[in-house]
């Protein structure tokens, strides 16, 4: 039997799509109503937010279900669902660079929605073909994942 440290933790990816759809969500409700950084604000804190209460729960439930020791369960919740906030990263950046007007600021909030809905995408044609499907399997469920991106692009024109 191999060591546990031989075999690599899994990345939590779930946490990363819930992530970049979370910072997709707050970025195009915030936008018609926040200024540029409140928008930015918005999502780094929700995102963190939003990590608190799942490493919360995930403690919670590790302690019920296996008696796992606190600073353990804290320590493992914690990396697994460090996603969620890595995941609003590649958001953040168009949004910060129309805060400090690097871009204007609707640069900063359509890119932003853009480089989320092409997040999404990656996702979707990731998983295709980690299960070795075709190429049209490929555009079919990105182009799902680029619908529920769009979803939140046209919400944002809505609440305009």
């Amino acid at each position: 039997m191999e060591p546990a440290a031989a075999h690599p933790k899994p990345r939590n990816l779930q946490g990363a799509v819930y992530g970049t759809v979370l910072a997709l969500s707050v970025t195009a409700v915030g936008s018609a109503k926040e200024t540029d950084w409140q928008v930015l604000i918005s999502v780094a804190t929700t995102s963190l937010v939003f990590w608190i209460v799942h490493v919360y729960a995930g403690v919670v439930a590790a302690r019920l279900e296996r008696g796992a020791p606190i600073m353990e369960a804290i320590r493992h919740e914690g990396a697994r669902e460090w996603p969620l906030v890595q995941a609003a990263l590649p958001v953040l950046l168009p949004l910060f660079l129309g805060a400090t007007g690097v871009i204007s600021d609707s640069a900063g909030y359509w890119g932003a929605l853009c480089v989320g809905v092409f997040v999404l995408a990656g996702f979707g044609a990731q998983a295709v073909r980690r299960e070795n499907g075709s190429t049209a399997m490929v555009v079919v469920v990105s182009t799902l994942n680029v619908c529920v991106g769009l979803s939140f692009v046209l919400l944002k024109v809505l609440v305009h």
